[in-house]
């Protein structure tokens, strides 16, 4: 079974049963951990709450939520089970999973889990409306099956995320602007304004980095993209079945029956 960080509530209790029981290996990066159950209560002038009723679990006792509402930070936002908080449950032949949060593949695969970067630009919509523009640009990319996305191609996606003002603050960064704040109040942001310059042009320099570093991930997501403009979703899933990293690996284990049975042993 094929799962990443969109898969959510109902197809993480499948993979997690899946898992659970040993039926089939689960390829891809670990799910969303969308684990709770809400139920719609009317209220007046056509309004609705939502009230939280229960918990998803999988046959081994997992819990897949992965934020923790009971506990929140300064924000009042509420905070990832923490990985030494996570408990061990055992499948039906006794091998170890985890809970603290949406099920954990089989086989992980670094492509399937977006990086910060990633999902920066996912967000930003960047790669939708590049994807857009390439299609007015390229009227005709021939066969689908054998069309690629090229290193020319690349460097005007990052052409277009400079156009479009691209800006991604990290967690370092807001914690570098909090520290100088307080210096601020402390009167020592003199002494250290320098260096906060230099730390900031260093981290602007390491994001435009991290762009190159997450290449083979970013041009998935846009060969998609682009797909879905000439031949739509049920194109892009014959697409998958010769380009797809996730399917490919998964065949590959479908089709190595020794390989199969070392997953759930």
């Amino acid at each position: 079974m094929l799962i990443n960080g969109s898969s959510a509530s109902a197809s993480e209790i499948v993979a997690g049963t899946i898992q659970d029981i040993d039926r089939g290996v689960v390829v891809g990066a670990r799910s969303f951990g969308k684990g709770l159950v809400q139920r719609p209560k009317k209220l007046t002038y056509g309004t609705q709450l939502k009230v939280t009723i229960s918990r998803y679990y999988t046959p081994s006792g997992r819990c897949i939520q992965a934020l923790d509402y009971w506990n929140k930070d300064d924000k009042g936002n509420a905070v990832r089970v923490k990985q030494k908080d996570y408990n061990v449950f055992k499948t039906k032949n006794g091998r170890q999973v985890f809970d603290g949060g949406g099920v954990f593949p089989d086989e992980a695969l670094e492509n399937s889990k977006n990086s910060a970067i990633t999902k920066a630009i996912l967000s930003n919509q960047s790669v939708f409306d590049y994807a857009t523009k390439y299609y007015y640009n390229h009227t005709n990319i021939g066969d689908i099956n054998n069309w690629k996305l090229t290193d020319s191609d690349f460097q005007d996606f990052k052409k277009f995320l400079k156009s479009s003002d691209f800006s991604f603050e990290t967690a370092t960064e807001k914690s570098l602007s909090k520290a100088l704040e307080v210096a601020k109040t402390e009167n020592l942001d003199d002494d250290i304004q320098r260096d906060y310059n230099n730390l900031i042009k260093n981290l602007n320099n390491s994001k435009l980095k991290a762009v190159d570093d997450n290449k083979s991930q970013l041009m998935s997501l846009l060969s998609d993209e682009i797909i879905k403009r000439y031949v739509y979703r049920e194109g892009l899933y014959e697409y998958y079945k010769l380009n797809n990293n996730e399917i490919k690996t998964a065949a590959e284990i479908l089709a190595n029956p020794t390989k199969y049975k070392r997953y759930l042993n």
